[in-house]
């Protein structure tokens, strides 16, 4: 076996997740403008070769000092709320968070966080600095690491008599089940599992503690996944809208008043466009309503408004 066993793909994850987080319990949501945390997952790497290249890439996005110490503990909990707290500001400020309200048989009624949306659109430089920062926070464990951490189960709880080739199985498939979560998680979820239960827990016990663990973390991800998303389909509407545009009004007319027009946002058949300066707006909004209207439902035809306002 290589030292590190690679990425696996963290899609069927993200779905698993999500699917339990609807399971039970009722989840209460702020009122935002959606943008799906059910978009694409943690990106898998499917080549073998390239698994170090990938690893050492995401490696080495830098994180504030205290958010790295965190994912070399077993508080995840800290971790989330330290990571939301590290991102570019105006990420950090859209994220409206879903919670799940449930009854843990032990301590009672308790509630956590299962997910994220975003109320506003970021930059998306911003977004993109956010994606990576996620993304080095759910970099699985070494398989030394997660070695480490199912004896360290084995040896605080009890379990059957087993011969060596059941003990070795086993343990293989439990390693296999535990490459996906990051170092936190894993020790957070492993060593809260040996100090509740009395023995060795079933494998789905092992994962059903796995995927509560790393739900919140999952959640910010698609969240942010989503939105870049909806940069680059955004992007391609743009492109489209303004070659139409460009033809329709003419090129002089065009380079005049809609060279310096960036697009904020299209969000549930909205578009939003900022301006360089109030003036433009009053004319576009005077002279080309129609004609910005009729491009971007040429572009993408599930367009309903489109809303120009000057920079701030």
């Amino acid at each position: 076996m290589t030292e590190e066993p690679g990425f696996r793909g963290i899609g069927d994850l993200v779905r698993q997740i999500e699917n339990s987080a609807c399971g039970t319990g009722s989840i209460s949501t702020q009122p935002v403008r959606n943008l799906s945390t059910s978009g694409s997952p943690f990106p898998a790497r499917k080549d073998a070769s390239s698994t170090g290249a990938q690893r050492s890439e995401i490696a080495s996005v830098p994180l504030p000092t205290a958010l790295r110490q965190l994912l070399d503990g077993e508080e995840p909990d800290k971790t989330d709320a330290a990571l939301v707290a590290s991102l570019p500001q105006s990420v950090a400020r859209g994220l409206a968070a879903r919670y799940k309200d449930w009854v843990d048989p032990v301590y009672g009624w308790d509630r956590e966080i299962v997910g994220y949306d975003l109320n506003d659109v970021p930059p998306r430089d911003d977004l993109a600095t956010a994606s990576a920062m996620v993304k080095r926070c759910l970099m699985p464990a070494t398989e030394r690491e997660i070695k480490a951490e199912l004896a360290r189960l084995k040896a605080s709880t009890k379990s059957r008599a087993e011969d060596e080739d059941e003990m070795a199985l086993g343990f293989q498939v439990y390693l296999e089940e535990c490459s996906l979560y990051p170092d936190d998680i894993l020790r957070g979820a492993l060593r809260g599992l040996g100090r509740r239960v009395k023995f060795y827990p079933s494998l789905s016990e092992v994962l059903e503690e796995l995927q509560r663990t790393a739900r919140r973390r999952l959640g910010l991800h698609s969240c942010v996944s989503a939105a870049l998303d909806e940069f680059s389909r955004g992007k391609q509407q743009t492109e489209a809208a303004w070659q139409y545009l460009r033809e329709r009004i003419g090129a002089d007319a065009f380079y005049r008043w809609f060279n310096d027009v960036e697009l904020k946002s299209v969000t549930d058949g909205i578009v939003t466009l900022v301006a360089k300066s109030g003036f433009s707006v009053s004319f576009i909004k005077q002279n080309f309503t129609v004609d910005l209207w009729a491009a971007w439902q040429r572009a993408d035809p599930t367009i309903k408004h489109v809303d120009i306002s000057a920079k701030r």
